[in-house]
């Protein structure tokens, strides 16, 4: 099964998410990505639940402090108190009672083995090869050991436990015995009194319920608090994907299959959701020896995905697989299909030594990987995580005979209730997934939403439009090169970009640097190990820059160059110095200039760690390895645009890539704040720019949420006065070659910028326009995409303007969808990442379908159009070097106020520009709106609503005419905007034919 292109369950995200949205969520467009269709198989998730004795403990309650000392009340289960400093260590269990023998008086004997030494006296608990009587790690075997303060802090509950009692103050920790059930004090209001009478006991561990001005949760042991939260989630998404469930079998050397994966859909699969609430309720926790081998745990989960036999010399079986079977169904039914492990468990009491670690050691051996030995979680996460290939490691072999391109597994780890563990982090990243370190149940239930929601976004999707520029040996013809940007959503931590260049045979074929063909017949890129590939592909592309990519967006390209930067980067900003590249406006830990006030942060700490984020180092520790593994941010909108700054033969082979003889260059917006300049020879970063305006919320770019910033395309104006096919500067060549670069930043801002490229490698900052401006007041947020076109201004001079509609109006329209024509009247929350919410001074309102005025001040009502140069004799322009306004028409225009007044919407498309006479200079523009409003801006010979358009290039006298309107039967059906421009055609006699759809793209 091939998709280029999936699409997500937006509506079980939403659910999942919304408690905890807040009002900087609006995800608009970016809503249409997802991997349910009703074409693609579902996702197959396997819920590994511990239910070993460590899952009794309580459900809610802080992390082990080391720097606490616990006092332990003693149980049937855990003899206390253990001495707090002792080394402890589990061995076998008799009669469902877990035994700690002491090896050591105090981890001070420990003088030989630092591993174990930090993870005693810092986590309290320490996996692997410790020799208690020698105090090193020469031990041939992996043991748990545990500090006698953690084996204290496990049975010391959270707080003291009282009865409950009217008009009586209790305080965050403390817990009241209410018939046998403990609710604990979670929050309280001014004293922290309960009511006059008891409320109402919630049942469900985990619930809470307000008493007066204290709140309480329902405490429970952790087995409960996951049954509940587990079973709260699958049903939410039961639509969208198919579960089952695993726990530790009893015999201590691996998994119990509990229920296999099934479709758990609502309607005729309704019995399979309710078998497997079923099995989640039946779990209870294995008595006696309570080891927790996780690795043999995701070993079985492996063998069940792939259905090989049940039995093998090394393998123990998984239980509730009658013994008559010989092999297990594998869940996996098509080789695109993607597969999921969510692991819960405390990971206190791991045990990684059983019974299969032959075959594990065997993988080890293979893939070199595991640390220390004899651990081999990660080794197996990966080994799962591996698609497959027949003669490779890999879960895809021997799966239903899918012995080609079958995804891998992908494992998520939750960690309940424990102090953080290095191995099982390790295991979930190289797993490819995520890693959760809990301590309640809405922390809980967070991460496990964060998983699913993580599982669901994430897909490889190519959206920006590809640019083929012109040929750098013929500016007539269509090149030979072909750009695309990407984007790979995620959930835990910044969207991915790539920008990756192909090639464009005489017959339209895009190909690869071999010169062969790059795309399978139905347009996806050629590659092996990409399950979204037709069965028989042999071969994987590969992109210029690169080695065998494909349509990866995570390899190849500038984003795997740019890896190799990370510590020399040119980044700038701008201050008040002209030239970027003077030090005043580098994005630097040694600039003064930026602040920790600028930057919105706490201190000069926190500064300097997000200026080395933004860079590409691993600023906040959260990734193995010195610097962050990948460093470019999403291209979503912005189209690149590519300057020829150089001619030179392209039939010659090494020209291409001589960065001496190619200097041409690729500008483009991401999505990580900055507009990134790239070579084109070999794909490096020239420079980036970050908007000053992005400053303040440029540290959202580390959030796990989606922030747009400079999500515009940028476009070029190039003068080359000898017209000999290169662009030089005044001291190269003694003419004035001048190339302008302008762009918008679509939901990331209000402005417009304007930097001089002529040398690629020494920008110059020119201006910016935004609504702050008295002539740029309705400025909204700038979707518009600037067109050029030649006109005169009031004083006959000609002048190269810039036609943009004045911008989205995101405050009210985010806020409209469906059939209706009328904003709310309440403020829709503004983003707070989102510079773009600037209120417009307008002081004249829409009103709410006809009625009382909005809160909001609309803006983007109209057309700007502003100055990029003024030209002189012989074409000479002159560089506009402030933000000058040529011609506006916008809401509250006394030159045409019947038409003015009803620009009531905003104009986030770009304008469609026309020379309808053909004498060089622009005498028509087309628009729409977003009500649904197609707008002619032109000079015309008559007054009222019956003007007719006629030729004329002086742009001062133009005014706007509304000439159809989308929304006007009054029959129901209203809401139909309009986001981009329409296509035209002229035809002989005058006659303007203009084609265009309705659609509201930020509510897809």
């Amino acid at each position: 099964m091939t998709k280029l292109l999936k699409t997500i369950t937006i509506v079980f995200l939403f659910f999942l998410l919304v408690q905890n949205a807040v009002a900087d969520t609006y995800i608009g467009d970016t809503a249409i990505y997802s991997i349910a269709s009703e074409t693609s198989p579902k996702l197959n998730i396997m819920f590994i639940i511990d239910n070993t004795q460590p899952m009794q403990q309580q459900g809610s309650r802080d992390l082990y402090d080391k720097d606490v000392t616990y006092e332990g009340t003693g149980s049937t289960a855990l003899p206390a108190p253990y001495e707090p400093l002792a080394v402890y260590k589990k061995v076998a269990a008799t009669g469902g009672t877990i035994n700690y023998s002491r090896v050591m008086d105090t981890v001070e004997e420990i003088d030989s083995c630092a591993m174990a030494y930090d993870s005693l006296t810092i986590n309290g608990s320490f996996f692997g090869p410790l020799k208690a009587n020698k105090g090193d790690c020469s031990s041939p075997s992996n043991d748990s050991f545990f500090l006698g303060n953690q084996l204290n802090y496990i049975v010391t509950p959270a707080e003291g436990v009282f009865n409950w009692l009217a008009n009586t103050a209790y305080a965050p920790g403390e817990a009241v015995d209410v018939g046998g059930v403990i609710y604990e004090c979670v929050g309280i209001t001014t004293a922290g009194l309960t009511g006059a009478s008891a409320p109402v006991w919630p049942t469900t561990p985990g619930a809470t319920v307000v008493d007066n001005q204290v709140t309480w949760t329902m405490s429970a042991d952790l087995l409960s608090m996951v049954q509940s939260t587990v079973k709260q989630v699958a049903d939410a998404v039961s639509e969208s994907v198919k579960l089952g469930l695993m726990t530790f079998s009893d015999n201590g050397q691996g998994g119990q299959l509990e229920k296999p994966i099934a479709d758990i859909g609502q309607g005729i699969d309704r019995d399979n959701l309710d078998a497997f609430d079923a099995a989640i309720d039946a779990l209870t926790l294995i008595p006696g020896n309570s080891t927790q081998p996780t690795n043999e745990i995701l070993w079985d989960a492996g063998l069940y995905f792939q259905g090989p036999s049940v039995f093998s010399d090394t393998h123990e079986r998984i239980g509730t697989i009658d013994a008559g079977d010989s092999t297990y169904t594998s869940p996996i039914d098509e080789s695109c299909q993607q597969n999921f492990i969510i692991l819960l468990t405390t990971g206190s009491q791991d045990d990684d030594t059983a019974l299969k670690s032959f075959d594990i050691a065997n993988i080890v051996a293979s893939t070199g990987v595991g640390d220390p030995d004899g651990i081999y979680i990660d080794d197996v996460t990966k080994y799962l995580n591996s698609p497959g290939e027949t003669g490779t490691l890999g879960i895809g072999d021997l799966v239903n005979g899918l012995t080609v391109n079958t995804e891998g597994i992908q494992t998520h780890i939750i960690q309940l209730m424990t102090a953080k563990t290095d191995r099982l982090e390790a295991a979930a990243n190289i797993g490819d997934g995520n890693y959760y370190q809990i301590t309640n149940n809405a922390e809980l239930l967070n991460a496990i939403q964060g998983a699913l929601a993580d599982i669901l976004l994430e897909t490889n999707t190519a959206f920006v439009a590809p640019v083929v520029p012109t040929s750098p040996d013929n500016r007539t013809f269509s090149g030979k090169r072909i750009y695309l940007g990407f984007f790979y959503p995620h959930n835990d931590e910044p969207w991915h970009g790539n920008l990756k260049k192909f090639g464009i045979n005489d017959s339209g074929e895009i190909t690869d640097a071999n010169g062969n063909s790059a795309t399978n017949a139905d347009g996806s890129f050629k590659d092996i190990i990409d399950t979204n590939n037709p069965a028989g592909n042999t071969y994987t592309a590969t992109s210029y820059w690169s080695s065998s990519d494909a349509g990866r967006v995570s390899e190849g390209g500038v984003g795997a160059i740019l890896l190799t930067q990370v510590g020399s980067r040119n980044i700038y900003t701008y201050f008040s110095n002209s030239n970027l590249t003077d030090s005043s406006n580098e994005f630097s830990t040694t600039n003064t200039n930026l602040t920790s006030a600028l930057l919105t942060v706490a201190d000069d700490t926190e500064k300097d760690q997000l200026i080395n984020f933004i860079h590409g180092v691993d600023s906040y520790d959260e990734y193995v390895g010195s610097n962050r593994p990948w460093v470019m941010g999403d291209i979503l909108h912005s189209k690149p645009n590519v300057v020829n700054y150089s001619q030179y033969d392209f039939n010659v082979a090494t020209n291409e890539a001589n960065c001496s003889i190619n200097r041409n260059t690729i500008y483009v917006g991401a999505n990580d704040g900055m507009l990134h300049a790239f070579r084109d020879c070999d794909g490096q970063e020239r420079w980036a720019f970050i908007p000053p305006e992005i400053l303040p919320q440029i540290k959202n770019v580390s959030d796990d949420q989606h922030h747009p910033f400079v999500d515009g395309s940028p476009v070029s104006y190039i003068y080359d006065a000898d017209r000999d096919g290169n662009i030089e500067t005044t001291d190269q060549d003694g003419n004035h070659d001048k190339v302008i670069l302008l762009f918008g930043m679509r939901r990331g801002g209000n402005a417009y910028y304007a930097l001089d490229v002529t040398d690629p490698d020494s920008p110059k900052y020119l201006w910016k326009i935004d609504s702050s401006q008295a002539d740029f007041s309705e400025l909204g947020q700038t979707w518009s995409t600037p067109n050029f076109g030649l006109v005169k201004n009031s004083s006959g001079n000609v002048v190269l303007a810039a036609f943009v509609g004045a911008g989205y109006d995101n405050l009210n329209e985010d806020g409209r969808f469906g059939d209706t024509q009328g904003f709310t009247n309440t403020d829709v929350p503004p983003r707070t990442d989102d510079s773009g919410h600037v209120t417009s001074t307008a002081t004249v309102t829409p009103t709410k379908d006809g009625a009382t005025p909005v809160t909001n001040h609309p803006k983007g009502r109209g057309v700007y159009a502003f100055e990029v140069a003024t030209i002189g004799g012989g074409g000479v322009p002159t560089i506009a070097t402030s933000a000058t306004k040529v011609w506006d028409f916008i809401y509250g225009e006394t030159s045409n106020a019947y038409n003015s007044a009803r620009l009531t919407y905003s104009f986030p498309t770009d304008i469609t520009v026309l020379d309808t006479d053909y004498d060089g200079f622009v005498d028509r523009l087309y628009a729409g709106d977003t009500g649904g409003q197609m707008w002619r801006f032109s000079q015309y010979g008559a007054g009222g609503d019956t003007l007719r358009p006629y030729s004329n290039p002086v742009i001062t006298n133009w005014i706007g005419k509304r000439i159809f309107s989308a929304n006007e039967n009054g029959d129901g059906t209203e809401g139909r905007k309009i986001f981009y421009r329409p296509s035209v055609t002229l035809q002989v006699g005058g006659i303007i034919n203009l084609y265009f759809g309705t659609g509201d793209r930020a509510h897809p």
